[in-house]
């Protein structure tokens, strides 16, 4: 149980809590009457995830009187930021600049990115100890100017400035890290209290969805994906999106990571593959990239789509006579231009080039696989 909350993560739900919002209610008087009393509190998780991606930007913040103790005789340690413990399928990244931590903010109770138990009312749980939530294993904060992670010089520090009305962290655009979730960090990541701080490591989001197909509608449920980074063989896995709890609501099959740009991924999903498969990568930087390395059950053919325009034989690695690089047949890599790809059918895996740029976060670069079987 947690005392107070300074900041509470944003989340995206695919369904309206008002009556207004909801178009099988045909009367709504007044239009600001919730739909079930067990919508309520106006913070708890209404349907599944409602967005693909979103992010939050924190500018000239300060955070003072903030214990991570039960101090002051409270019956609950206090947080200045923290997940909402009811946003269980997705937490969108948080980007912090400009941050002030007064010395009052102590710093054990600073970003609380941990299981906990949260209140005993709360039946969107997933995410507390012995659950599994992609909500909590796969979100990370992003620090832009290293002042998240870091305190402001003090008097007698070199680096200290009377009139300075901003200043630089040790770590700029370090990145925080989940303790619930340690694959996700790199060994030069720092642990505090219910987090990493992370000084040389960048994460993105990288989605995968299998288009038009919802688990509760189709009886077909694909289980748990494996991303394995294959710098330092850390895995982690994405089980998916829950339900809706007090409204029905079928979540689309789809998964997300958070992957570190310039890396190789292999992704492992333990059931027979969709015959569609969709990948966003939601990075605006052009020179970030990373290589996707999809396992296949079986030999299949594949047709490949960017913006859904249909790529041809110059994006195949493999095709010796028509790919536009050098080398071919080959297998991709990061620095192939973005929807490069080629099928290794030793390995059975599908390799593809995956790249930042203008408009990915809104969509833009969208890769889709459509799957043939070979007979």
């Amino acid at each position: 149980t947690v005392w107070r909350a300074g900041v509470l993560g944003h989340m995206v739900n695919a369904l309206a809590k008002l009556c207004e919002g909801n178009p099988k209610i045909p009367v709504c008087r007044p239009p600001n009457t919730p739909v079930k009393e067990c919508l309520m509190p106006w913070e708890h998780r209404e349907g599944t995830a409602g967005a693909r991606y979103s992010e939050a930007h924190w500018s000239a913040v300060t955070f003072g009187h903030f214990g991570g103790e039960r101090t002051c005789g409270l019956a609950a340690p206090s947080y200045a930021f923290m997940p909402n413990p009811t946003s269980i399928d997705v937490n969108y990244p948080n980007h912090f600049e400009d941050v002030l931590w007064l010395p009052s903010a102590h710093s054990d109770a600073r970003l609380m990115l941990d299981r906990h138990t949260a209140n005993p009312d709360n039946d969107a749980d997933q995410c507390a100890d012995g659950g599994d939530c992609d909500g909590l294993a796969q979100m990370f904060l992003v620090d832009v100017d290293g002042t998240l992670t870091d305190d402001p010089p003090a008097p007698g520090d070199p680096d200290y400035d009377e009139n300075a009305t901003r200043y630089t962290g040790a770590w700029p655009g370090a990145t925080v890290v989940p303790a619930a979730n340690p694959a996700n960090a790199i060994a030069e990541c720092v642990s505090r209290g219910g987090h990493f701080a992370c000084d040389s490591l960048r994460l993105r989001t990288l989605r995968w969805e299998a288009p038009g197909m919802a688990s509760a509608e189709t009886g077909r449920f694909l289980g748990r994906f494996k991303a394995r980074r294959a710098s330092d063989g850390r895995s982690t896995w994405s089980r998916g999106a829950y339900d809706g709890n007090c409204l029905p609501s079928n979540p689309t099959q789809w998964r997300g990571w958070a992957v570190r740009p310039g890396s190789d991924y292999n992704l492992t999903m333990f059931t027979s593959p969709p015959k569609h498969h969709r990948f966003n990568f939601f990075d605006e930087d052009p020179d970030s990239s990373i290589l996707i390395g999809l396992f296949l059950t079986q030999p299949f053919n594949l047709d490949v789509f960017v913006d859904g325009v249909r790529l041809g034989a110059e994006f195949d690695a493999s095709d010796r006579e028509h790919f536009s690089g050098v080398g071919a047949p080959r297998l991709p890599t990061r620095d192939d231009p973005h929807g490069t790809h080629a099928f290794d059918p030793h390995e059975r895996r599908f390799y593809l080039t995956m790249r930042g740029g203008a408009g990915r976060t809104a969509g833009g670069g969208e890769v889709m696989l459509r799957l043939t079987m070979v007979v």
